[in-house]
């Protein structure tokens, strides 16, 4: 594992952690969703070109109540 940090994403705290493994890093977010659940979003790789983008989509999620 190279860091892991709390996070949070639509106003529920998580967990966020990038590992590497061969060479290539990636991301994973855990977030609680109630009922035993956990919303997880795996994103790799962590030094894409692609992350601002990938960000952008990140901040737009939302939760049902």
């Amino acid at each position: 594992m190279l860091s892991q940090s709390g996070i949070t994403i639509a106003g529920k705290q998580g967990l966020v952690e990038t590992t590497e493994h061969d060479g290539v890093s990636s991301t994973s977010y855990y977030i609680p969703i109630g009922g035993n659940r956990v919303f997880v979003v795996n994103a790799g790789p962590a030094d894409s070109q692609v992350w601002p983008q990938f960000e952008t989509v990140l901040s737009s999620i939302r939760f049902a109540p």
